[in-house]
């Protein structure tokens, strides 16, 4: 799957280095303290970027799965959502564009989150974020559309199989 998606499907680039950097840096390499309440500086890591690509991620699958299946029944588009946005399939999304390896992590954790399928998941979806706050919705849905579609149709085929 990986080269595979890689080729077919290619990432686009986050312009703004600042962004860029903020996707690859996991909580653990900013000595970041768990239990405010309030950050007291902008925050140095991901878990931010990653909240609004999971929000754009659940925004651009409805759509896709919408358009691609109008005459489908509501609880069908919820079901199909989730099985797109699951937390299997996006680590895997993940690892096709080799997003975990690029991770900065604590020294201590370093061979252990790049493997952590809730930090594949999260790298993703700050990818997402990041991509979004960059470069706008567009640029998002003419690259990752694409993926779904296939996605969607990957499952539907495999429905049909059983």
């Amino acid at each position: 799957m990986s080269s595979i998606l890689k080729d077919k499907h290619p990432i686009p680039t986050i312009k703004n280095e600042a962004l860029r950097e903020k996707v690859f840096t996991h909580k653990s390499a900013t000595g970041a303290t768990a239990g405010l309440a309030v950050d007291q500086e902008p925050a140095l890591h991901n878990e931010r970027l990653a909240l609004l690509g999971d929000a754009v991620t659940n925004l651009l699958v409805t759509s896709v799965v919408e358009f691609n299946r109008p005459l489908s029944r509501v609880g069908d588009i919820s079901s199909k959502r989730a099985e797109l946005v699951s937390r299997g399939r996006v680590a895997l999304w993940a690892d096709a564009y080799e997003l975990p390896q690029r991770l900065i992590v604590h020294p201590a954790q370093a061979a252990l989150i790049p493997r952590n399928e809730s930090a594949r998941v999260q790298v993703f979806q700050a990818y997402v974020g990041a991509l979004y706050k960059d470069q706008g919705l567009n640029v998002v849905e003419e690259w990752f559309g694409p993926v779904l579609e296939d996605a969607l149709n990957e499952i539907e085929a495999r429905e049909r199989s059983q």
